[in-house]
């Protein structure tokens, strides 16, 4: 049996410039290919999240990116994980909902 690290980052780019968000993004995208780690990371940036996904591809470790997009279920007080790889708009929209209230 093998032994596998994990970097579990809850909002890493809380208080940070969106120029620092990417280029934090970049150092976690490179530290996962360099040491093969499974990397958690929770998010409300879209800024942060849209780097991950652009920087995985660019890194070659699109394949072993995953994202979810986790929600509540009120009708069964419960929280449900959805996979969004490959299609982030759903997110994205979510992201951006609480700000239209302000146009």
């Amino acid at each position: 049996m093998s032994r596998q690290d994990v970097l579990i980052l809850d909002e890493p780019e809380v208080h940070l410039h969106p120029a620092w968000q990417l280029a934090y993004a970049h150092c976690i995208v490179r530290m996962q290919k360099l040491y093969g780690l499974t990397v958690v990371v929770t998010t409300h940036s879209p800024y942060f999240l849209k780097a991950l996904e652009t920087y995985s591809g660019k890194e070659g470790t699109a394949g072993k990116a995953a994202f979810y997009f986790s929600h509540l279920d009120e009708t069964k007080s419960r929280c449900l994980f959805d996979d969004c790889t490959g299609d982030l708009n759903g997110v994205f929209k979510s992201l951006y909902e609480p700000f239209a209230e302000l146009m």
